[in-house]
């Protein structure tokens, strides 16, 4: 391969804290705008799909108001369609 990466990740790896900041200062100093734009795409969609990943979370911690109660996939995509409104 050629080029260099900044950085592969697999489902098992976890970022650092300071990931992004370090990549967007690596993209100013080398003057890319295309992957300071690559960057910042990347984190809104992290940004904007982790609402999501809070239904999971509060569904598996079973607290007082849990929104239809997603437990598996199949609760999940019925609250995300809102069947609960009967459409």
């Amino acid at each position: 391969m050629k080029g260099e990466f900044y950085t592969f990740l697999d489902a098992d790896d976890e970022l650092d804290k300071n990931f992004i900041s370090v990549c967007f200062q690596k993209a100013k100093e080398t003057n890319r705008n295309l992957i300071h734009t690559a960057i910042l795409g990347i984190t809104f969609i992290l940004i904007g799909y982790s609402s999501f990943a809070v239904l999971i979370i509060r569904s598996n911690a079973n607290t007082p108001i849990d929104e239809n109660n997603p437990e598996d996939a199949v609760g999940l995509l019925a609250y995300l369609n809102r069947e609960q409104y009967g459409s």
